[in-house]
């Protein structure tokens, strides 16, 4: 009797197991024995794991390139590839083989979020400066930084010798002045929304402001006030613009303020207003203060007979000028180098000369009218200048002319190969709900100078818990994203 039915025990049976060993063999493959992926990434087009670097406007199609190399060419920043997910992993570390030709930094990063709240997370991947450079590393309350062994830990306290270029922790500012100090009234026109930077005197910020609404065709308007010290907000206010009947600017208002028993630090007040807001005017007792990095030096059509010259103290290395009136084309001057903005709403690039790196330098526009954008700030009063946030180390930073001995940092340097060719390692965190990983490659300036990377091979190293330790939620995290998948 049972021989007959074996058979039929056996149909029963034989598609569970299949079923189980087609599960098996998912789970072996999909969920590794030591919860380790590596895939091997040749830039050759044909892998399935990658897609290219684009858009293509900045980045040769993947294969065979001049020279005979096999990978990709970039030109122009930034651009992008995605890489496809194996499975439900934690981290994946991406090992990347590349060359710089004339760009002297590059810098990697993922795409963090989804639409309408995408943003990129950057990390510093390659500087030719530090890569020459003698630095040390060393670890200041909690703070990595690469340092001139020459002087040692404590350019990490020195506000003008010191820089930051995607560091992880805070870095601490205590700022506070002391002694007596001189009003210092300001009479110049800036457009728009500003932040100005000012350290307390004697645990306090004397301010008063003058305002006027240049928008003659609505008769109500509104510019927000806030007070932050680091990311803590101290005071909040705003200013109204109202009751015109008539096609004319709004009446000048004028507006005080006297911050007390302050703590130490740098205080940022901000004015927030669309660019027919005008600050005419402000006075502060303060030592240290500064605007920027944005400062929109306005016209004065409308408000005077005539729009005066700038000239202000800068603590940026290279300023980005631009106007938006035919009124404002001119020659610009930042120390002794210039530029001529010949035309409206084109950035013109102003670069300080060798003869003129570290320290104060003049900025000067004589018809005034511009916009400009640094890697500083302004101030007219050149004692007053400092930095209240720490430089960013960026493709135009010089170390040894700016006199910088720290650099705060989570730099690693790349492992040198032959014929200038550099590997890098980075580890990236990775979102559980997304089955591809979206790789970004910044190489600023790089259009500019019309320099290159040079990318010819990538691996990447996927990781999670061993399968003994965490079988079940790998097994569970598969699921999830296969069904999220269909």
């Amino acid at each position: 009797m049972f021989w007959r039915r074996l058979p039929l025990v056996i149909g029963c049976l034989l598609p569970w197991v299949v079923a189980g060993g087609v599960g098996l063999w998912v789970v072996q493959r999909h969920i590794p024995k030591d919860g380790v992926m590596t895939i091997d990434i040749p830039l050759d087009g044909r892998s399935p794991w990658f897609e290219a670097f684009l858009p293509g406007q900045r980045a040769t199609s993947p294969g065979v390139q001049d020279g005979g190399w096999v990978g990709q060419r970039i030109t122009d920043d930034p651009v992008y590839a995605r890489i496809r997910l194996p499975g439900a992993y934690d981290v994946a570390e991406v090992m990347m083989e590349f060359r710089p030709e004339d760009q002297p930094l590059l810098e990697i990063g993922v795409e963090r979020g989804r639409e309408p709240t995408v943003s990129y997370e950057l990390v510093p991947l390659w500087s030719e400066q530090l890569e020459t450079s003698a630095y040390v590393s060393t670890t200041v309350n909690g703070v990595p930084w690469l340092v001139d062994p020459l002087v040692g830990a404590a350019a990490t306290a020195a506000d003008a010798s010191r820089v930051a270029w995607h560091a992880s922790g805070t870095i601490p500012q205590a700022w506070m002045d002391t002694g007596t100090s001189t009003k210092q009234t300001i009479r110049a026109s800036l457009r728009g929304q500003h932040d100005f930077w000012f350290v307390p005197v004697n645990g306090r910020i004397d301010l008063s402001m003058v305002l006027q609404d240049m928008n003659r065709s609505r008769q109500t308007s509104t510019a927000s006030l806030r007070l932050m010290r680091d990311a803590e907000l101290v005071w909040a206010d705003s200013v109204s613009f109202g009751g015109r009947d008539d096609a004319r600017p709004s009446p000048l208002i004028e507006k005080t303020w006297a911050f007390e028993a302050l703590p130490p630090g740098v205080y940022r007040f901000s004015v927030l207003a669309d660019d027919s807001i005008f600050i005419r005017e402000w006075t502060t007792l303060a030592k240290h203060w500064v605007i920027g990095p944005r400062v929109y030096f306005a016209d004065e059509i409308g408000y005077s007979t005539s729009t005066p010259s700038v000239r202000a103290w800068t603590n940026s290395s290279f300023l980005e000028v631009k106007t938006l009136h035919p009124e404002g084309t001119q020659v610009v001057q930042l120390g002794s180098a210039t530029a001529t903005i010949r035309e409206t709403h084109a950035t013109v690039l102003l670069e300080r000369r060798d003869v003129d790196v570290g320290g104060a330098a003049r900025f000067s526009a004589p018809k005034g009218n511009v916009w400009t954008l640094g890697d500083g700030y302004m101030s007219w009063s050149q004692a007053a200048l400092f930095f209240p946030q720490v430089r960013r180390f960026t493709d135009q930073t010089r170390l040894k002319d700016e006199r910088v001995s720290a650099v705060a940092t989570s730099y690693t340097p790349p492992e040198r190969l032959q014929d200038g060719w550099y590997r890098s390692r980075t580890t990236f965190s990775l979102d559980p709900d997304r089955d591809r990983l979206k790789l970004i490659l910044s190489a600023p300036g790089i259009a500019r100078r019309e320099g290159s990377v040079d990318v010819r091979r990538l691996q990447v190293v996927f990781r999670r818990p061993p399968r003994r330790e965490a079988w079940w939620p790998a097994i569970r995290a598969e699921l999830i994203r296969a069904w999220s998948r269909w």
